[in-house]
């Protein structure tokens, strides 16, 4: 048995995830919401699915720019999997 979050993504095995990717942080205690890594590890759990980065750049005390994750997803060949909208970009899925 795992974290509720993986038990629920192997149960239900979503096509496509939102993820709050912005890996904000509070000083002293650390990441408080996912960052990038989160990504790569979400779909290497289900590899036929899609992320959505969700509130990126949306809070002051977030770390990971949109552009950071961009780069991070093509070093790590998934930014066909990971879609990462502009403020106010709607997406078609």
């Amino acid at each position: 048995m795992g974290s509720p979050y993986v038990d629920s993504l192997e149960r239900y095995q979503p096509e496509v995830i939102v993820l709050n990717i912005w890996c904000a942080t509070v000083e002293g205690f650390g990441p408080i919401i996912m960052g990038k890594e989160d990504a790569s590890r979400t779909l290497d759990l289900l590899p036929q699915s899609i992320v959505v980065a969700s509130h990126m750049e949306a809070v002051n005390h977030c770390l990971l720019s949109r552009a950071e994750l961009r780069e991070y997803c093509h070093k790590n060949s998934i930014e066909q999997r990971v879609l990462i909208p502009d403020d106010g970009e709607m997406l078609a899925l």
